[in-house]
């Protein structure tokens, strides 16, 4: 049994699709630090199911604030051997909620362990064109075939919410409620959590880059040191073939003598030239 069919997702719903994550992140509204973020812990997205009216036979939910026609379950599988610290799980869920305009329940798979996310959006009252995030909820790491109690009750309330619901956002808040049971974290003022994660993330986005501009120059010193060693080289290479070099601005010959050139040009006159 998979992860999702303990949750009773309907096979009507089933999706499966790998999303392109460069195609995400181009049209996301994200700054550079959150799309850093995705492409060093994120392996894959796969939008696993989308639960709608059609496949479910519940009715959408629509309001002058919020929208529930569809509710995407979103896989985000995170790259082998990463630690994952509940700040970076909160980052990245609210990364991916950010990122995709539906109600999202988002499942990390981190190895053998997965840990559910989901927030409620609404529009914004000033700027229509802007989502709100509120009410995000974190659940705790649930081992796929090594649950405990707390983990088998919120499994069993999410999969008997679909038939217990009458629209979608009623789906979405009784799957919420569930996940309070076995929460790790709940954030009513997402934005200032958020906002702290901004911080965060722009002082180790800064640090990176000092980092990289110190590697820089180290790299252009190093450059320095063996082009004089190669340069010296070649200098005692020339003494020793040419019997000829250089030092302290004055030129030698093989025999040790000081050369000495006259600088001022040899001038011909022509009229002695031929007289002679």
């Amino acid at each position: 049994m998979s992860f999702y069919e303990m949750f009773g997702m309907p096979q009507s719903c089933y999706i499966g699709r790998h999303i392109d994550q460069e195609i995400m992140l181009k049209y996301a509204k994200l700054n550079e630090s959150g799309k850093h973020i995705v492409r060093a812990y994120v392996e894959s997205i796969v939008l696993q199911y989308s639960l709608n009216p059609r496949c479910l036979g519940i009715e959408s939910y629509k309001s002058k604030i919020t929208t529930y026609d569809e509710i995407q379950v979103l896989e985000v599988i995170i790259k082998p051997g990463l630690e994952l610290n509940e700040k970076l799980v909160m980052q990245l869920s609210l990364l991916l909620l950010k990122s995709i305009p539906y109600p999202l329940l988002i499942a990390l798979n981190h190895e053998d362990r997965y840990c559910l996310a989901s927030a409620k959006t609404r529009t914004h009252k000033k700027n229509p064109s802007k989502n709100v995030i509120e009410d995000l909820i974190i659940s705790g790491w649930v081992k796929l075939y090594d649950f405990n109690e707390t983990d088998a009750k919120m499994i069993k309330e999410i999969k008997n919410s679909i038939s217990a619901s009458d629209n979608l956002l009623n789906l979405y808040t009784k799957w919420q409620d569930s996940m309070k049971v076995h929460f790790k974290r709940f954030y009513k003022d997402v934005d200032y959590e958020e906002e702290l994660l901004e911080k965060e993330a722009m002082e180790a986005l800064r640090f990176d880059c000092k980092q990289a501009e110190k590697e820089f120059e180290d790299s252009i010193k190093r450059k320095q040191l063996e082009y004089n060693e190669y340069y010296k080289y070649f200098e005692d290479l020339s003494r020793e073939i040419l019997g000829h070099y250089s030092e302290n601005g004055q030129e030698y010959n093989f025999y040790g003598y000081v050369e000495e050139y006259d600088d001022e040009e040899e001038t011909i006159d022509i009229n002695n030239y031929y007289n002679d």
